[in-house]
C-alpha cells in the first residue's frame, strides 16, 4: 500500500494508535500502545494481594500488642491487690 494513503492517529485518552486508509476511510489497523505507568491487571491483583497481606500482618502485630498490654495491666493489677491485701492483713 502506499504510504500517503495510510495516516496514523493516536488517542490520547486510550493510547490506541489507528492506521486509517484516507481514499475508503476504513480503519486497517488499530494497536492498543501500552504507557510506561500503565500495569497489566495481574500486576494489580498482586499489588492488591500484597496490600491486603500487609494489612493482615499489621491487625495480627497490633492484636498481639494489644494481648501483652491487657496482660501487663492485669499482672500489675492482680500484684497491687496483693500489696493491698497483705497490708490490710498487717493492720
Amino acid at each position: 500500500m502506499n504510504k500517503e494513503r495510510l495516516f496514523k492517529v493516536k488517542c490520547p485518552h486510550c493510547n490506541v494508535e489507528l492506521w486509517i486508509d484516507a481514499i475508503s476511510k476504513k480503519v486497517i489497523k488499530f494497536e492498543r500502545i501500552k504507557s510506561k505507568g500503565e500495569k497489566s491487571l495481574d500486576e494489580l491483583i498482586f499489588k492488591e494481594r500484597e496490600r491486603i497481606q500487609e494489612f493482615d500482618r499489621k491487625f495480627e502485630a497490633s492484636f498481639e500488642l494489644q494481648k501483652a498490654k491487657k496482660e501487663e495491666i492485669e499482672r500489675k493489677l492482680k500484684h497491687q491487690l496483693q500489696k493491698v491485701a497483705s497490708e490490710i492483713d498487717e493492720e
